[in-house]
């Protein structure tokens, strides 16, 4: 027998007391030893050997490797479809970021050959998000040129976000002045400019530069009131050079006060077609009806009013309705659904198909007739957008205003005509409820063929879902259902602070 056929125990002298717990004496721990001696030697030698040929396959390894990349896929493939590659790579929810652990710059640490087709690609450097804060690390601002410059004559894309400066230490009007005199050397091609927590001083710094192509602009002020400022009154901010371009800008602005924004006086802004007004981190500013007439007849050529803002019931309006002969879109972010009508009974849009973000409280309403008669005011919208704030806590009774309002916008409702006919697609943010509810509001759609084609919720529950629902069967029928369901949370900022 082999004497070193460690697989068969029982040639051991010793196999009777294996796997036991036998306590062996003395002179057996001597035998036991002398008799391992030539194992361990084996062991040892064939150690060796496993070593020996773990590095011979390591060098033939690296030698079929080496031999292997020269006619590998991805050096055959045409500089072109390279290029299309690399432009798909890119994020498509945010700009750009300057870290080496994302497109576009992970694409130039592959090897030489992929680093010199990127920095030779100017669609990949035509976004970029800064972090402001980060703007005075040695080198940042000469990287920011060095990037835009690459993106040679194409439309740039910019967005930039500084944290609160009461929060961090950093000096805040040192990155910014450095940030925006960076940036200006390009503004003849900013098309997208996107600037968060901003304060007064760097907006003024760039509010009258020539921005002849700039088309999105978003402006958010953070915590800054303008309080004791030495700029021109807030109102300029909606007239300053930078938003004159003839591009029909879209323009979003969050401030403090944004009643500010609009002038008491009588005024045309022709170049404004999309206009967002709102308070920083979901502020109560008031916004009065007077305010919001003179906002929409000083702009004729507005298609898109969002309101983020609550607005108030009592103004000085005219009783001749105001005609708002371009508005297709409208959100108002209010907590009255009174206060959505008395809008209406004051502006006539006969171009409005879209009305978004309503905040719907239903406990507003005495009774069903009068949600009803309010819905009228919609009849001819497509897109309808409700937040839901106000749902019954009570165990018994958690959803009696959910299954109200589907009732009332259901095709076939039981006390009048469909008060939104036209309704394409609807969107709504509420408390979660029971999939009966919204499925059988579906089904009365299927049923009647209606041009109802896009139903979105996003429902707020208390703990994560397990199980999404199954829409497979609304999705047969050509209905696009989407069920998001969320967590109320703080926003997850990034390492590039400002993109969520």
């Amino acid at each position: 027998m082999d004497p070193f056929d460690a697989e068969n125990l029982n040639s051991s002298p010793f196999h009777q007391h294996l796997h036991t717990n036998y306590i062996p004496t003395d002179a057996e721990i001597g035998a036991i030893r002398a008799h391992l001696l030539p194992h361990e030697a084996e062991l040892a030698r064939l150690d060796a050997l496993i070593r020996d040929l773990s590095s011979q396959r390591d060098r033939v390894k690296r030698y079929v490797a080496s031999h292997q990349a020269l006619i590998s896929h991805p050096r055959r493939l045409p500089q072109d479809i390279i290029e299309e590659i690399f432009l798909a790579s890119l994020p498509t929810q945010h700009n750009a970021a300057m870290t080496a652990s994302e497109p576009p710059l992970l694409l130039g640490r592959i090897c030489s050959r992929w680093r010199s087709i990127a920095f030779s690609l100017p669609g990949l450097w035509n976004t970029l998000h800064i972090s402001a804060d980060l703007v005075d690390r040695e080198g940042m601002p000469t990287a920011i040129t060095d990037w835009l410059t690459r993106a040679s004559v194409l439309p740039l894309a910019i967005s930039a976000h500084w944290n609160d400066p009461d929060r961090y230490d950093f000096d805040f009007d040192f990155n910014a002045a450095t940030l925006i005199d960076t940036l200006i050397p390009f503004s003849s091609r900013w098309s997208i400019l996107r600037l968060s927590n901003v304060r007064q001083g760097a907006f003024w710094r760039v509010a009258d530069v020539d921005a002849p192509l700039l088309s999105d602009v978003q402006i958010d002020f953070g915590s800054d009131n303008f309080v004791g400022a030495d700029h021109p009154v807030p109102t300029g901010i909606l007239h300053s050079k930078i938003l004159l371009g003839g591009n029909q800008p879209k323009i979003s602005i969050a401030i403090r006060r944004p009643s500010l924004l609009v002038p008491v006086t009588s005024f045309i802004w022709n170049h404004i077609t999309s206009l967002t007004l709102k308070e920083p981190r979901g502020g109560m500013e008031l916004l009065n009806l007077d305010a919001t007439m003179r906002l929409l007849k000083g702009c004729p050529r507005l298609k898109v009013l969002a309101l983020s803002v609550f607005l108030e019931g009592q103004g000085q309006a005219s009783n001749d309705p105001l005609i708002a002969t371009c508005l297709e879109s409208l959100s108002l972010g209010v907590s009255k659904f009174k206060l959505v009508s008395n809008f209406i009974d004051h502006v006539s849009m006969p171009e409005l198909k879209t009305i978004r973000d309503i905040h719907l409280d239903l406990s507003d309403f005495s009774s069903t007739i009068s949600i009803i008669r309010a819905l009228h005011s919609f009849h001819h919208i497509r897109t309808l957008g409700i937040v839901l704030r106000a749902l019954t806590t009570e165990r018994n009774t958690d959803h009696v205003e959910l299954n109200e309002l589907f009732n009332i916008l259901d095709p076939e409702p039981e006390f009048e005509i469909n008060p939104v006919p036209l309704l394409e697609e609807l969107s709504l943010q509420t408390k979660d409820f029971p999939e009966v509810v919204w499925e059988n509001y579906l089904q009365s759609h299927i049923h009647q063929r209606t041009c109802f084609r896009r139903l979105r919720l996003h429902l707020w529950r208390e703990e994560p879902v397990s199980e999404y629902p199954d829409v497979s069967e609304f999705l047969a029928e050509r209905l696009d259902v989407v069920v998001n369901y969320g967590l109320i949370e703080t926003p997850n900022v990034t390492p590039w602070d400002g993109i969520e």
